[in-house]
């Protein structure tokens, strides 16, 4: 199987996960800075607030790219698409971790503009209401880094047109004001950023995801989703399993890997008692390799 024949498993809430841990991080951060009393504290709690931002981007990027790896370039595949399968997952995390690593090394613009290409987010108003102010943030925090605060010309070329200072060999200032609004600035891009997402990928929910993996398992026509689930839409919850109306027809290779889903849906091994791999045809080898490859971090209920 070639890599866009896998089904695309995304979860908006899997997408936007690593928004939720870093606002609540930049959240802790704020309330540390009111009580800080340290200028060292007050830099080393501004490194990490800038840093969980650009960790959240990579994270949130590092999702999308897994669910939807034919958004890569082709050169980034140093493998056969069509021949593998064993080594599938692990091939591709290396691929989207190095090709993130390398959009990491750009201005954070680029890197911005790149993952809005990727995600499909048309967000013109971003430059004005949010960029300016992270590229300066960002040039601040790798001012403080690399040179002690002491305005260098990196500094003045990468910082933008909202820069601190025209000139080198001054030093800057990471006052408690600057860093109050730096935070601010950081934390409405996070939440905007978060609704840009919910409103682009609504549909792409936890039942959604479900019924395409049950899908790609299952090509019986007597075995449609509908007929061994109750869920609630509304809630994205999958709450109990039902009988399926024509379970008894099923052959062997569908009824060990109905168990082997029940088994994961339930937490019990109630369903796995006759589970014989002798049984699985070779139509089904595939898949029951993919599911067990996916069944550790898929929500089933």
């Amino acid at each position: 199987m070639k890599v866009g024949d896998y089904p695309n498993l995304m979860i908006l809430k899997e997408l936007i996960a690593p928004i939720a841990v870093s606002e609540a991080r930049l959240q802790e951060i704020s309330a540390h800075i009111v009580d800080s009393k340290s200028e060292v504290v007050d830099h080393g709690l501004f490194v990490l607030a800038v840093s969980s931002v650009e960790v959240m981007i990579s994270d949130v990027l590092n999702y999308f790219l897994r669910s939807f790896p034919q958004k890569l370039p082709s050169n980034e595949f140093k493998f056969d698409k069509g021949t593998f399968f064993e080594n599938y997952f692990m091939l591709l995390n290396t691929v989207v971790n190095s090709h993130i690593n390398g959009l990491a090394y750009k201005s954070f613009e680029d890197f911005f503009k790149k993952a809005m290409e990727y995600l499909c987010i048309d967000w013109p108003e971003f430059a004005e209401g949010f960029g300016n102010n992270i590229k300066e943030i960002k040039a601040t925090r790798n001012l403080l880094l690399h040179n002690n605060l002491i305005v260098n010309d990196i500094y003045i070329d990468s910082a933008g047109s909202l820069k601190r200072a025209l000139k080198r060999g001054g030093k800057l200032q990471i006052d408690k004001p600057y860093l109050v609004e730096s935070l601010d600035v950081l934390i409405r891009f996070e939440r905007q950023f978060n609704e840009k997402l919910k409103d682009k990928y609504k549909d792409y929910t936890k039942i959604k995801a479900n019924k395409t993996l049950w899908t790609f398992l299952f090509k019986s026509p007597v075995m449609p989703f509908d007929d061994y689930w109750h869920y609630d839409e509304e809630a994205d919850h999958i709450y109990a399993l039902k009988q399926g109306e024509y379970e008894a027809v099923l052959s062997n290779s569908e009824t060990l890997l109905l168990s082997l889903w029940r088994a994961h849906f339930n937490g019990t091994g109630e369903h796995m008692r006759r589970f014989n791999m002798i049984h699985f045809d070779s139509r089904y080898t595939e898949n029951i390799l993919f599911f067990l490859a996916i069944a550790a971090q898929f929500p089933f209920e």
